[in-house]
C-alpha cells in the first residue's frame, strides 16, 4: 500500500521511538551530585570505586562538556538560534575492557541537566534505526527515489539532543554503510554524541568489507567529538573478582565442581522468586516481542530461569533480550556450554544477552561447564570457512570472492569476535560478583 510522505515518516517514528523510550537514567542516589567530578568523589568516598588517576583525568572533560551543554541550551531556546550557535563537541572515550569507561559516562549522564537526553546501547540504537529505514523504504513508491535517512535522523533529533552510547562498535556492514549520512544529519540538527568504545576511531570496522566507504565517518567522528584515550592496564572487573577471594565469582557455578548443580540452581530460583512475592510452582509465560512469541517456561514474578539452549540456540535477538531485561530483574542461566567461534551464532547471541543484561543492571546467576576465563575458546577459522559463512552477504554486495576478500573477512571476523568475547568475559566476572549484585539491587538472600 502506497503511503504519503507524512504517513511514512510517522511509521518510521514509531520504530525509532522504541529505542528512545527504552533509554534509561541510572542515578547514583536520589540526590545526584551537580557534576561528574562530584559524583566521582562521592563514589570514592562511599567505597563504591577506587580513586584512579586516569579516570580522574577523564572526568574533567565530562565536567567541561556539562558546562558547555548548559550554556548551549540557554542560547538555543529561541527559534532559529541553532543556526547561529553550533552545538558543542561531544566525547568519544575509548580504552580496554574493565577500565571504567561506562561508569564515567553514567556519572556524566546522571548529573547532566541537559534536556532531551538518551542513554542506550549502540547496538540497540542501530537496530531501531534500521527498522525505521526499512519501514520507510517498503512503504515508499518504487517509481519515486526516496532517501529515508534524513527523515529517521529528524525523528531522533526531535526526541533527543544528547545521545550517550555504551559500547560503540561497528561489526555490521549494514551499519557501516549508513553511519556517515546518519550522523551528518544528526550533527546538523544539533545533536551531541558521547560514546564509550573498546576501539579507537581509526580501528573501527578495521578490515571490514567495503571499509573504504566507511572511512569518511571516522573523519566526521573526529571532527564532532573530543577523542579521549583511557590508557589503563587495570581491569577493575577482574580485580573485583580477586577481592572476593579469587576462587571464582560468587554467582557463577561450574558443573562438576559444584555437586547437584541443577538442583542447586532450582533452589536459587525458588528462594529468589519467593523473596519477590511468588509462592508455588514456576509459571510458564509467553512474551510478545514485535509479533513474535517467546516462550519462558520457568518464571516467578520478576525472576526467571532458562537454559542456555532456550535463550541462545533459538532465533532470538537484541529485541527479545531487551524485553526480558525490562521484565525480569534476576536471570538464572543453566547449562552454559564451552563457546567457540565455530558456533558463532550462539556465541553472538550470548554476547548480546550479556550486553543487554549488563546495560539494564539485571542480576545474573550462571551454571556453566567451564570456569569463566575458559568459557570462550578462541579458534582460528580458515578463510574458506568464513567465505562460505558470508556467501550471502558477499553476493548481496556484488563483491569479488578472491583470496584477498576472503583474507579480509577472516581478519575482520576473528578480531571482532575476540574483542567481543573479551568484553563478555570481563562483564561476566563483574555481573556474577557480590559487588554487582548489591549495586544492581538489594542482595536480599544468600541461598545455600
Amino acid at each position: 500500500m502506497l503511503r504519503s510522505p507524512m504517513q511514512r515518516t510517522l511509521l518510521a517514528c514509531n520504530c525509532v521511538h522504541s529505542v528512545l523510550r527504552s533509554s534509561h537514567c541510572r542515578h547514583l542516589s536520589h540526590n545526584p551530585p551537580d557534576s561528574p567530578s562530584a559524583a566521582y568523589h562521592r563514589a570514592v568516598s562511599d567505597g563504591k570505586i577506587k580513586m584512579d588517576a586516569t579516570q580522574w583525568a577523564m572526568i574533567s572533560h565530562f565536567d567541561s562538556l556539562c558546562e558547555r551543554l548548559t550554556a548551549y541550551e540557554k542560547k538555543t531556546r529561541f527559534p532559529y538560534s541553532l543556526l547561529k550557535n553550533p552545538a558543542p563537541h561531544g566525547i568519544y572515550l575509548h580504552g580496554p575492557v574493565g577500565c571504567g569507561k561506562t561508569i564515567l559516562m553514567d556519572m556524566f549522564y546522571d548529573t547532566c541537566t541537559y534536556p532531551k537526553k538518551c542513554r542506550t546501547h549502540f547496538h540497540s540504537f542501530m537496530r531501531n534505526i534500521h527498522e525505521g529505514l526499512h519501514v520507510l523504504r517498503t512503504s515508499s513508491p518504487r517509481s519515486r527515489p526516496f532517501d529515508p535517512i534524513p527523515a529517521v535522523a529528524k525523528t531522533v533529533s526531535s526526541e533527543s539532543k544528547l545521545l550517550c552510547f555504551d559500547e560503540f562498535q561497528v561489526t555490521d556492514i549494514a551499519d557501516a554503510m549508513i553511519l556517515k549520512r546518519l550522523f551528518e544529519n544528526l550533527f546538523a540538527s544539533g545533536v551531541v554524541m558521547v560514546a564509550t568504545s573498546n576501539r579507537k576511531p581509526d580501528d573501527l570496522y578495521k578490515d571490514g568489507l567495503q571499509r573504504v566507504n566507511f572511512i569518511p565517518f571516522i573523519g566526521l567522528l573526529k571532527k564532532q567529538c573530543l577523542i579521549l584515550d583511557m590508557v589503563s592496564h587495570i581491569d577493575y572487573r577482574h580485580e573485583m573478582l580477586m577481592a572476593e577471594g579469587g576462587s571464582g565469582p560468587s554467582y557463577y557455578f561450574v558443573y562438576g565442581e559444584t555437586p547437584n548443580l541443577d538442583e542447586k540452581l532450582a533452589n536459587w530460583f525458588t528462594k529468589l522468586a519467593e523473596e519477590d512475592g511468588h509462592h508455588g510452582p514456576p509459571v510458564s509465560i509467553t512474551m510478545n516481542v514485535y509479533a513474535r512469541l517467546v516462550e519462558l517456561p520457568c518464571t516467578g514474578n520478576r525472576v526467571m530461569m532458562s537454559s542456555f539452549a532456550d535463550l541462545c540456540n533459538k532465533p532470538l535477538g537484541a529485541a527479545d533480550y531487551l524485553s526480558l531485561a525490562s521484565h525480569f530483574h534476576t536471570v538464572i542461566l543453566t547449562q552454559v556450554p564451552e563457546l567457540g567461534l565455530s558456533h558463532r551464532t550462539s556465541l553472538k547471541r550470548f554476547t548480546q544477552l550479556i550486553d543487554v543484561l549488563y546495560d539494564k543492571k539485571v542480576r545474573l546467576v550462571i551454571g556453566a561447564h567451564l570456569p569463566i576465563r575458559s568459557l570462550i575458546r578462541h579458534e582460528q577459522r580458515s578463510s574458506s570457512e568464513l567465505l562460505e559463512q558470508n556467501r550471502q552477504l558477499i553476493d548481496d554486495l556484488n563483491l569479488s570472492t578472491n583470496n584477498h576478500a576472503a583474507e579480509n573477512i577472516s581478519l575482520f571476523s576473528s578480531a571482532e569476535d575476540i574483542f567481543a568475547s573479551e568484553r563478555t568475559v570481563s562483564r561476566l566476572e563483574e555481573m556474577c560478583s557480590s559487588h554487582y549484585w548489591c549495586s544492581a539491587g538489594p542482595s536480599r538472600i544468600n541461598p545455600s
